[in-house]
């Protein structure tokens, strides 16, 4: 690994207390691999930021319906991270 590589992108919502991973440009949900790899990073994430502040975050792809065009869907669908 050098300098500029990217090993996980997700957008984070702070006001709304959302982890929002890849894939909010469809109802349909990633494949099984990437989306057991999302849930769990995601998952792992709202875990350490409760940890740390006390506020509780809500995750997933879908919490505010269908986005297209977001930083994470690209980030996700044309880098491969």
């Amino acid at each position: 690994l050098g300098p500029g590589y990217i090993a996980a992108f997700s957008d984070i919502n702070s006001y709304g207390q959302l982890v929002l991973p890849p894939w909010g440009y469809t109802p349909n949900l990633p494949a099984e691999a990437d989306y057991s790899y999302h849930t769990n990073l995601t998952t792992a994430l709202v875990n350490a930021y409760s940890a740390a502040s006390g506020r509780h975050f809500r995750v997933g792809p879908n919490l505010l319906g269908k986005n297209p065009g977001t930083s994470r869907d690209w980030a996700y669908g044309k880098l491969g991270i």
